[in-house]
C-alpha cells in the first residue's frame, strides 16, 4: 500500500482476473525516476472471509517491479473514505 501512489501496478499479469492491451502513454515512473513500459491493464479482486475489494485499473508492467496498491484508488473504487 503506499498512501502516494497515483496508480495501481504489478508486474504478473496472471494477478489480474481480466486485462487488455493498454493503449495510452506507454510509460509510467516510479518514485526513483526511473521508467517503466505499461503492457496491459486490467481489474482483480481480493476475497476474505467478510469483503471482497476490488482492484480497477491496475497497470502491468514487464519490468521486475514490486506491487503496488494506491490507498485513494481502492478506497475510492470501494466507497471507503481515507
Amino acid at each position: 500500500m503506499d498512501t502516494s501512489a497515483t496508480d495501481q501496478i504489478t508486474n504478473d499479469l496472471e494477478r489480474l482476473m481480466v486485462h487488455d492491451k493498454y493503449h495510452n502513454a506507454k510509460i509510467v515512473h516510479a518514485a526513483n525516476g526511473s521508467g517503466m513500459e505499461i503492457t496491459n491493464v486490467g481489474h482483480s479482486l481480493l476475497c476474505s472471509a467478510t469483503t471482497n475489494i476490488q482492484l480497477r485499473n491496475i497497470l502491468h508492467v514487464s519490468k521486475p517491479y514490486k506491487n503496488l496498491h494506491s490507498v485513494h484508488h481502492l478506497t475510492n473504487h470501494n466507497g471507503v473514505f481515507s
